[in-house]
């Protein structure tokens, strides 16, 4: 058995990272953020630390503006806010790799410069047009030269099904022409084999939004058992996929989670036979957690 934990990092150590920035370098055009931080999280990962929230590392960088006396038209607010989206889900790029997976982000102004990635872009839309409407839009590549869009709550965060990656879409609402909006790809989902005990957790992408977390079991087992330790009492869905095809909803449940630790198990089915009842194993299958209110920490071991 083995066991991994994958922490966020620390509030202090962002502090320091968003010293040594260079203000001449920013620009509303740019397609990436905090591309000065070269340094990436990896360093502070795998240690039991406080994880910093969202707004920890806005007013990091707000404090950092201010202390330097960067003008506004250099860093508007809404790149701050897309700037500490991009710190912290650097840190879910660098805790993935460590389970094996592939995932690229991309954050950005959905208006201008424009917002896309792999198989997905959001709509030009300006920040008021999507204060307006209270939704945001993307545009889906389905293959064979079609495309759909889909209308999302704003702010809000989504899961965008193919059969072998997902996304998370993610935008803000915000008054004004520039907003902020991001993309996480996962075109390879962290995997956990048999008996291997991982703790995930998932990260805030904006103020009052987190991050879905995806695995995928790839032995058949008896069960597989997730644990939860959530800082306070929530629903969230559980959705159970084929791993052949991830639009294959195998199951999709809602479950009231308390606060505190709590544990979340997924057998077999239940079946009669001569000599009383048996269970089926549990196939490989793909595991998602969405819609969650908070960051949680996962446990997640399939049981042989």
């Amino acid at each position: 058995m083995s066991f991994a934990v994958y922490d966020l990092g620390i509030a202090e150590a962002i502090i320091q990272l968003l010293r040594p920035f260079d203000a001449s370098r920013f620009s509303t055009q740019i397609s990436f953020y905090l591309n000065t931080l070269n340094t990436k999280l990896s360093s502070i990962t795998g240690r039991t630390v406080t994880t910093p929230s969202f707004d920890e590392v806005y007013n990091s960088i707000i404090a950092w503006r201010s202390q330097n006396n960067v003008p506004l038209t250099d860093v508007p607010d809404w790149l701050v806010t897309g700037g500490a989206s991009q710190l912290l889900l650097e840190s879910i790029q660098d805790i993935s790799k460590q389970l094996n997976a592939v995932v690229n982000l991309a954050v950005n102004d959905p208006y201008i410069p424009g917002l896309r990635l792999g198989r997905i872009s959001f709509a030009r839309k300006t920040g008021d047009q999507v204060d307006s409407s209270g939704t945001y839009e993307v545009e889906i590549d389905v293959g064979g030269g079609r495309k759909e869009t889909r209308s999302i709550s704003a702010p809000g965060i989504a899961t965008i099904r193919f059969s072998d990656m997902l996304y998370d879409v993610f935008g803000e609402k915000r008054k004004g022409v520039q907003w902020s909006g991001g993309i996480l790809e996962w075109l390879k989902l962290p995997t956990i084999k048999a008996n291997q005990l991982v703790r995930i957790t998932n990260a805030q992408a904006l103020k009052d939004l987190f991050t879905p977390i995806h695995t995928q079991i790839a032995d058949t087992v008896k069960e597989i058992r997730i644990g939860i330790n959530s800082p306070t009492s929530q629903s969230i869905d559980l959705i159970v996929a084929d791993p052949k095809d991830f639009t294959k909803i195998l199951s999709s449940t809602r479950i009231d989670i308390p606060q505190g630790e709590s544990q979340i198990v997924i057998r077999g089915k239940r079946r009669r036979t001569l000599f009383g009842y048996t269970r089926t194993s549990v196939k490989p299958v793909q595991i998602s957690l969405i819609n969650i209110k908070s960051q949680v920490y996962a446990e997640i071991q399939p049981v042989r």
